[in-house]
């Protein structure tokens, strides 16, 4: 919040504090973005080492994206010496789970025997995956692959590709599992704000505990809250686009204003 000035001002010193403080506690996400303040210098002094060793901490927790970003600071040596042998490693990772990204970017580094020994089977399998996803560049990189290779080595590939499952690691369980307690949440608030109490108990058939009661009252909490601030969002949207408004009549005021002298 800190970071982007949603619902405080914008204080880049203030994020890099609590980032830091979430990422000493071992989140991923907060190790990450601590990594970009440095990275960029947002709120602290520069530091390309001390991004990296961010980025690595955060992809060492199992996170796709993260891993496909440090397995490109390896690949390009960005704030690290250039290590195809480690890109492949984490390209590997990532790809592993179902990133796009990483997935075209392997089967480059297969193509060109970039860390490893040129595998056009291996580098065709990777493009192909990546292509499925809907990456424009995977697309072209595969059907350039496919002049270089025999109908054999195609079919092979071909068929790898095809057999291919994402591996699920504890890292997308946490954040699927998130997704899905979010999903019910919304449900059930929804279902709450919609019924009654009496209809609500009819559809249960049954009493409330206080321990229950105690809940449905934090859920309470939390979606007045949710809505508060997103009519808060919506109020300082409408402000800003008032100001921009009164700018651009400033503007074209000043500009009659103008062209009315430069007629006389």
């Amino acid at each position: 919040m800190y970071q982007i000035g949603y619902g405080v001002t914008k204080d880049y010193q203030e994020a890099h504090k609590w980032l830091r403080k979430a990422a000493e506690q071992g989140n991923a996400d907060g190790q990450f973005h601590l990594g970009v303040t440095y990275a960029v210098g947002l709120g602290v002094a520069k530091d390309c080492q001390g991004a990296f060793n961010w980025f690595k901490k955060a992809a060492e927790q199992g996170n796709a994206i993260y891993q496909s970003i440090l397995a490109s600071s390896y690949r390009n040596g960005d704030c690290v010496t250039r290590n195809y042998e480690e890109a492949i490693k984490w390209y590997k990772k990532s790809a592993e789970q179902g990133d796009a990204i990483a997935q075209h970017a392997l089967g480059e580094m297969y193509a060109k025997g970039e860390g490893v020994a040129a595998d056009y089977i291996e580098a065709y399998k990777w493009t192909i995956l990546a292509a499925e996803q809907g990456d424009p560049n995977a697309v072209e990189e595969r059907d350039s692959l496919k002049k270089k290779m025999s109908p054999q080595q195609i079919d092979e590939a071909e068929k790898i590709a095809k057999e291919f499952k994402p591996k699920i690691n504890n890292a997308t369980l946490k954040a699927d599992e998130t997704k899905h307690l979010l999903n019910e949440l919304k449900d059930f608030i929804s279902d709450l704000v919609k019924a009654t109490k009496d209809s609500y108990l009819r559809l249960y058939h049954r009493e409330w505990s206080l321990e229950e009661v105690v809940a449905i009252a934090i859920i309470l909490v939390i979606a007045v809250l949710l809505i508060w601030i997103g009519e808060k969002a919506k109020a300082e949207q409408a402000e800003m686009k008032k100001k921009i408004e009164e700018v651009e009549m400033r503007k074209k005021e000043k500009q009659d204003q103008n062209d009315k002298a430069k007629v006389n």
